[in-house]
């Protein structure tokens, strides 16, 4: 039982750790006509950095979603949108 405890906060600590890491992209805002966006952009471009990815959802607020950082800083450019 105690290491599972203990398994469990040195999973959530190294989570939270990659989570506050600044990373090596930069976001922009982009207005779409009617909706918003933010554009996630490696600093160092790459050949992934032409690849892009567009995160939205129909009842959600993707702009700030953890992947979209991840993504950026493995290189790929992300656009999440604000759908509403």
């Amino acid at each position: 039982m105690q290491r599972r405890f203990l398994l469990l906060v040195v999973c959530w600590c190294a989570g939270l750790l990659s989570v506050l890491a600044t990373g090596n992209y930069s976001t922009t805002y982009v207005s779409l006509n009617r909706q918003d966006a933010l554009l996630y952009a490696p600093d160092t471009l790459s050949a992934k950095s032409g690849v892009a990815v567009v995160v939205m959802h129909s009842d959600e607020n993707y702009m700030g979603f953890v992947a979209n950082a991840e993504l950026a800083r493995r290189g790929n450019r992300v656009l999440a949108i604000f759908f509403f």
